[in-house]
């Protein structure tokens, strides 16, 4: 397969130490899975650029809220080539983040601020999961944390975005 990071994206906010972390696989594909929120960009891309990506191939996007594919624009910027593999349901929401956007704001209040606004996405970077011919990618349908929810199974790791509880959460983290 080849090797594999986690780029940790560090929130300037009491509670969220641990809380964003990219993983980017590097080998015949490059891809990394989500991109954590739009405020976040820069540190993603310090992180790829320190792990000398030059490529990429995919992104994998487990769901479309906006701490997980807000920076997903920015992204795209650097890595022209990249396609985005998302549910076909969060096509809408990517093309157009305006009512993602404006549900976020009402729902998170000034955590969604803080986050940043996402941008909208070229329809032709997208991917509808239904439409994808990534090899030796399995994906999962898991609704619940949202309609549009996907798990990702490649390079034999098991990819959940928020379908399962997270771990390592240590006394003085949050």
């Amino acid at each position: 397969m080849g090797e594999e990071h986690l780029i940790e994206l560090r929130q300037e906010r009491t509670g969220y130490k641990r809380f964003f972390g990219i993983w980017v696989l590097c080998g015949t594909q490059n891809v990394i899975v989500d991109t954590g929120p739009a405020a976040s960009a820069p540190q993603l891309m310090n992180g790829l650029s320190k792990l000398g990506l030059k490529r990429l191939d995919h992104v994998f996007l487990t769901h479309v809220h906006i701490d997980h594919a807000g920076a997903l624009g920015e992204l795209l910027d650097y890595y022209p080539e990249a396609k985005v593999v998302c549910h076909e349901r969060a096509v809408k929401h990517l093309t157009d983040p305006s009512l993602l956007w404006k549900k976020s704001v009402s729902t998170l209040g000034e955590t969604a601020i803080l986050f940043g606004k996402p941008r909208p996405i070229e329809r032709e970077r997208l991917i509808p999961h239904t439409n994808s011919d990534v090899k030796n990618l399995r994906m999962i349908e898991t609704p619940g944390h949202s309609a549009h929810h996907l798990s990702f199974e490649y390079g034999g790791k098991l990819f959940v975005g928020e379908a399962a509880a997270v771990d390592e959460w240590k006394a003085g983290d949050r």
